[in-house]
């Protein structure tokens, strides 16, 4: 399965409408549009294809706080990049929450978090 990333609910009603069921933000995308803009947009995706099961992961660049906002918010898949040891806490809080953290290589050219 592909995973499609997405940068906002129009992208991501499309996405759902081809049937893709994996989708992402784009890298670092809760540091630059906040991790509230990715709830509502989940919210409304989950009422509008409330019959379609479908996953979200949500990047969280180089910021392992932002990170563990996004667990603690109820996000269950989440990208960061992180040294080994903070990794191994996140991911450990994600599998308490029923989630996952997915190491992400920061290299997509768009910046840090701020």
């Amino acid at each position: 399965m592909t995973t499609q990333t997405v940068n906002g609910l129009d992208e991501a009603r499309a996405a759902l409408a081809r049937g893709d069921t994996a989708l992402a933000s784009p890298p670092f995308a809760a540091c630059h549009a906040g991790i509230g803009y990715y709830e509502a947009m989940l919210e409304q995706l989950r009422t509008e294809y409330a019959e379609t099961a479908f996953t979200f992961t949500l990047c969280c660049g180089d910021d392992p706080a932002m990170a563990h906002e996004a667990l603690r918010r109820g996000f269950t898949s989440v990208r960061c990049a992180t040294s080994p040891a903070m990794h191994e806490k996140l991911a450990a809080i994600a599998l308490m929450g029923g989630g996952r953290l997915i190491a992400f290589d920061g290299d997509a050219g768009m910046g840090g978090c701020p």
